[in-house]
């Protein structure tokens, strides 16, 4: 452990800093500034009696080295001047998905390098849906050993190893993370940030998607279903412990490399306000659902749709397609232009959100209305930051009155979280048109389980072996759900 004077001299300097005043008081106004960023388990050398839990809590600032200690120390400082400590210290305290400032504030991001990283990551999960589909098919017909082997690559070799895995990404029509790799020598540290980052993002789709696909099989009572989910939460609760215990020795036993902490952390910050957003979100959704049971329990079976009931516009009336979609006979003023806006929505999210949606499906036309103009529950986060917290309906209206349907700059959300919030919506109604909404909160039970879990990953402050965890949970959970998913069928 340095001592503060250690501390206060080597930033001193580092700076040679003169303009501050005399050298006493420039050192009070260090020791100042340090005191303010005093939090729990971070900078421990300064005793505190009201220690605040933040993000700075899992920063592993003790076992760094002395010129290391000053250099991040130098960093915060600098963005004092630069965001304003105020700023900071909430962000620390906070969720937030549109900023995210912790998560930049030891590395140096490049929005527009992340942005075509980002690209070549949805391009990948816009290929995985397939294998998922055909995994499932799998797990139900075959032996358990048959096709595992192909199954992993199908899904995880891309995004854990790509260097060495160009034949199965192109026999697969993965693309190239291309632009990630390059970063590999030109900034390292950026590097170790977006893999951790991607990687996790990637693992947490393919997991959710495989779950999804396997739980909504006709094959599976609902008990069954909620079965299979409970057993894998369990499961994920199991590698977290003893994820849980290998950082712990860590913390005992290594040193750190700092480009390695610096990346890692920063990783660690944009998941977690990214997953505690959606979190937060999922739990707004439950509480609307749970405040409402006579819309989110079971739909009516006069007004049941199934999937590919196609219908152009001419084929109902507005009153008809009104009816089917409200589920009673009430009149809707707005219902013409909210119906349009809805299927420029499906459009929308088909083309360039990754969504098996139609315009002329009436069961995606009804999930999108109703979701967006019939459910009145407000964005979680935004609706505890602002005085006016706004609807889904708010959320599309400003949205379709700004986009150009040939510019794709313009399709983009002016922040993540709405984004995540329509997202969401959606998803839920699904859930609800098919009548499984008691499902839909197992899963979220699931979902959180999983991100906990895979939050903690880069807080092993090594991003090989943070690599290599996931690589080992991906073989194995390929190779549990097969099992579980077969035995619970099997006793029905």
């Amino acid at each position: 452990m340095h001592s503060k004077k250690e501390l206060v001299e080597k930033l001193m300097e580092l700076e040679n800093e003169t303009e501050k005043g005399t050298e006493e008081s420039y050192r009070k106004d260090i020791e100042y500034k340090f005191r303010s960023f005093h939090e729990k388990r971070t900078f421990v050398f300064f005793p505190k009696e009201e220690q605040m839990s933040s993000l700075f809590s899992y920063f592993p600032l003790d076992r760094l080295s002395l010129d290391e200690t000053v250099e991040i120390l130098y960093l915060l400082r600098k963005n004092h001047e630069d965001i304003g400590k105020a700023r900071i210290m909430n962000a620390a305290k906070k969720i937030d998905a549109d900023h995210s400032i912790i998560s930049r504030i030891f590395i140096e991001r490049d929005p527009l390098t992340e942005e075509r990283c980002l690209e070549e990551l949805k391009n990948v999960q816009r290929g995985i849906h397939r294998s998922v589909r055909s995994f499932v098919c799998n797990i139900l017909m075959l032996p358990i050993a048959q096709c595992l082997e192909i199954d992993f690559c199908d899904f995880f070799a891309p995004i854990l190893y790509p260097e060495v895995n160009t034949e199965t990404q192109n026999k697969n029509g993965f693309a190239f993370f291309y632009n990630l790799y390059q970063l590999k020598n030109k900034n390292p540290v950026l590097f170790v940030f977006l893999r951790l980052y991607m990687t996790c993002e990637y693992v947490s789709f393919v997991i959710l998607q495989i779950m999804t696909y396997l739980t909504t099989s006709d094959l599976y009572t609902e008990k069954q279903r909620e079965q299979i989910y409970h057993i894998a939460e369990l499961y994920i609760a199991s590698k977290k412990k003893s994820l849980v215990f290998r950082i712990q020795m860590k913390e005992k036993s290594e040193d750190l490399n700092l480009a390695e902490v610096k990346a890692a952390f920063s990783a660690f910050a944009a998941l977690h306000d990214e997953w505690g957003e959606y979190l937060e979100i999922l739990r707004a959704l439950e509480k609307e659902g749970e405040e409402n049971p006579d819309f989110f329990s079971y739909v009516p079976e006069e007004f049941k749709l199934d999937k590919y009931t196609f219908c152009d516009d001419k084929a109902l009336t507005a009153k008809e397609r009104m009816q089917i979609f409200t589920e009673k006979e009430v009149r809707k003023d707005k219902f013409p232009e909210n119906s349009k806006n809805s299927q420029e929505m499906i459009d929308i999210l088909e083309n360039h959100g990754n969504r098996n949606m139609n315009r002329n499906d009436l069961k995606d036309q009804k999930v999108v209305y109703n979701e967006i103009y019939q459910s009145k529950v407000k964005h979680p986060q935004k609706a505890s930051q602002s005085r006016y917290p706004r609807t889904a309906a708010a959320i599309v209206k400003q949205y379709l009155g700004k986009i150009d349907m040939n510019d794709s700059e313009t399709l983009k959300f002016d922040k993540k979280s709405e984004y995540m919030f329509i997202r969401e919506k959606i998803n839920r109604g699904y859930y609800r048109e098919t009548d499984l909404m008691p499902l839909y909160c197992v899963k979220n039970a699931f979902q959180t389980q999983l991100y906990e879990f895979l939050l903690s990953i880069p807080l092993l402050y090594d991003s090989e072996e943070s690599i290599a965890y996931i690589e080992g949970l991906c073989k194995d959970f390929l190779l549990f759900i097969r099992k579980i998913a077969k035995e619970v069928l099997e006793k029905c």
